[in-house]
């Protein structure tokens, strides 16, 4: 019996051992917390805080994502919101500096028209009638029959208030020299003589301006500073003759008439300076048939002449360095132009503006045949864009 006893007691002691494992491992959860809690607490440990299955480590986990999500969301927000405050910043400074830049330009190109940039160059129109055509700047400086002005001011003193004073526009019939058959010059010389009768004088008392015969050819830099002023020259002469005989271009073989004429930008240039600064009074148009004014109502009929006005807008002309497509690289004339017209129409808005009322600013142009442009005809005028078609002349090809 003694001995089944210690069998029976070694078994049992056997079997108590194996399920130890069990309940510390995890076979029984509850017996294994148990059995550490009185472990620890006989160790005089704390107790262990355990999941009890409610997904708390989840929760935690979606706060903690939610948090770090949060503030990277913050982050990028604030990021987002500094480079558009920056971004409206940079945009300010650059509209005020963009603006600032068109004021300085509106004043100098304001300015630009009252002082020439280049010596005004002029014949008396005797000398001009018995060259027999029409020839370049430097031949007829090297005949020392040129006369030549520096400044506004001398131009007045010296020879706007003793002489009677004619500037020619026309359109060149070639590319290369203005009129190869004389026609234009034939033209010219009618004109002067039927201007020298009509104001009482005689060709010694007229001066004459033509852009070949005026303008410098050879040095290509005071070749552009003439032709930068010629809305200025255009504007301070007495006497504006449009030259349009019917003829045909050398090279293109294209007719030339008076509304090819108009056509052209540097021809519009020319006709706008004169009509804005001083009217339509003393503007002629000169062909076969002589001299006929270019608004034979006054001002009232120059809204009825369509080709006369075309002219303002400038810029939707034709030019010929266009129709050659720049050869070398060569700027469009379009740029010599900017400036100039831009200081026209900054003056024909000034005259507006100080005159205060709108309507007396028409009726007060209306009412002076030798004054500016009329407010609905400068209004007209806004709806031109600078940039369009492509034109010629000046010293370069017309």
């Amino acid at each position: 019996r003694r001995a089944e006893s210690a069998d029976a007691a070694c078994e049992a002691a056997s079997d108590a051992w194996q399920a130890i494992p069990l309940q510390l491992y995890g076979q029984e959860p509850a017996a294994t917390n148990t059995q550490l809690d009185i472990y620890r607490a006989q160790l005089g440990l704390p107790q262990i805080v355990r999941d009890t299955g409610g997904g708390g480590n989840e929760e935690i986990a979606l706060i903690v994502t939610a948090a770090v999500g949060g503030m990277a969301a913050a982050v990028i927000l604030g990021a987002f919101a500094f480079w558009i405050v920056a971004t409206l910043r940079r945009k300010r400074a650059l509209e005020r500096q963009a603006e600032a830049t068109i004021k300085k330009q509106i004043v100098s190109a304001v300015d630009a028209l009252k002082e020439i940039q280049a010596p005004l160059a002029l014949i008396r129109a005797s000398d001009f009638l018995e060259i027999g055509s029409l020839q370049s700047h430097e031949a007829l400086r090297d005949k020392g029959v040129l006369h030549f002005v520096d400044t506004t001011s001398q131009f007045i003193e010296t020879v706007f208030t003793r002489y009677v004073t004619v500037f020619f526009s026309h359109q060149w019939l070639g590319y290369q020299a203005p009129d190869p058959d004389a026609k234009q010059f034939r033209s010219m010389c009618r004109a002067i003589l039927a201007i020298g009768e009509r104001e009482g004088v005689a060709p010694d008392a007229i001066y004459v301006w033509v852009d070949w015969v005026s303008i410098p050819q050879r040095v290509k830099s005071v070749q552009q500073l003439s032709i930068s002023s010629l809305p200025l020259f255009a504007s301070l002469l007495h006497c504006f003759v449009v030259v349009t005989p019917e003829a045909m271009h050398h090279e293109s073989r294209q007719r030339c008439d008076r509304s090819t004429f108009h056509s052209r930008c540097w021809c519009r240039a020319e006709v706008m300076s004169h009509w804005a600064r001083r009217g339509a009074a003393n503007m002629y148009y000169a062909d076969e048939e002589g001299l006929q004014p270019m608004a034979p109502k006054g001002v009232a009929s120059v809204a009825e002449e369509e080709d006369f006005l075309s002219s303002i807008h400038v810029f939707e002309g034709e030019l010929s360095c266009c129709a050659l497509a720049h050869p070398g690289g060569r700027p469009c004339d379009r740029e010599l132009l900017v400036l100039p017209i831009l200081g026209l129409y900054g003056q024909i808005y000034e005259q507006v503006v100080h005159c205060g009322d709108p309507a007396a600013a028409k009726a007060r142009a209306e009412e002076q045949p030798e004054g500016e442009l009329s407010l609905a005809t400068v209004s007209h005028s806004t709806d031109s864009t600078i940039g369009g078609g492509g034109g010629g002349g000046g010293g370069g090809g017309g």
